[in-house]
């Protein structure tokens, strides 16, 4: 009876994650995917995910919506822009 409970827990607890977690389709995670360096933990990823954030508040300040294309073209313009020698994949 125990390993019952233990396991309707964990199927509630990941329904719950399904249910409210960012869908896997939205454009910030498929950014995200595209751009593993974000949030990464080697010097360059770190220099960059600071330089994302900058773009980020000026592309806010343009009246750029993360929800649409033209802030992600921004991000990845800028980005490709100001670091060059990173092996970008298209």
């Amino acid at each position: 009876m125990k390993w019952m409970k233990q396991k309707w827990s964990l199927v509630k607890y990941r329904w719950i994650r399904l249910k409210t977690g960012p869908k896997p389709w939205s454009k910030p995670s498929r950014w995200h995917r595209r751009n593993r360096w974000f949030g990464g933990s080697s010097p360059q990823d770190k220099t960059m995910t600071v330089t994302a954030y900058g773009l980020h508040s000026e592309a806010i300040k343009m009246g750029l919506d993360p929800e649409d294309q033209p802030y992600y073209e921004y991000l990845d313009s800028h980005m490709r822009e100001k670091f060059p020698e990173y092996p970008w994949k298209n």
